[in-house]
């Protein structure tokens, strides 16, 4: 169940064993997320964004945030998006980054008990090519990873 909602959740459709304090709950969250967003970027650095990317237009990267407190204008609540590097398997009819396409990113949008909550993030793939049934396996393979009180950003 979600854990921070006394009636039966939206996200999760269970209905919470226990009342807690939204506010200590949304605090937790957030607290959370902040260090998930710290920890994706010093993972990723530039290639943490803060919307999509369109690889036609020449937009600037996103700059780091002043100091490492910061999480800089990365928005909590998500989406996040991070930029694929390397993804060329052409060869088995996997990924392709072609340029044409944009540049190839991951999405990850967040429910809100994330990452709490037995809701995982939802990952979306974004100008890239890949078979229809392989890009659906992968983006389950990415869901299945998830279990509450994990942060996935890293891991995916």
């Amino acid at each position: 169940p979600c854990p921070w909602h006394v009636r039966a959740c939206a996200v999760c459709s269970v209905p919470a064993v226990v009342s807690i304090n939204i506010n200590v709950m949304e605090r937790e969250v957030r607290n959370r997320r902040a260090e998930e967003v710290e920890a994706l970027q010093a993972y990723y650095g530039n290639d943490l964004q803060r919307s999509l990317r369109d690889g036609s237009r020449s937009s600037p990267a996103s700059p780091p945030p002043s100091s490492e407190s910061e999480t800089g204008d990365y928005p909590l609540e998500g989406p996040w998006f991070l930029i694929i590097r390397q993804a060329n398997i052409e060869s088995n009819g996997g990924v392709n980054s072609n340029s044409s396409l944009g540049t190839p990113t991951l999405e990850i949008r967040l429910p809100p008990c994330y990452p709490l909550g037995e809701a995982g993030p939802e990952p979306i793939l974004h100008n890239v090519m890949m078979k229809p049934q392989l890009k659906q396996q992968f983006l389950k393979e990415l869901r299945d990873m998830y279990e509450a009180e994990l942060d996935v950003g890293i891991l995916w």
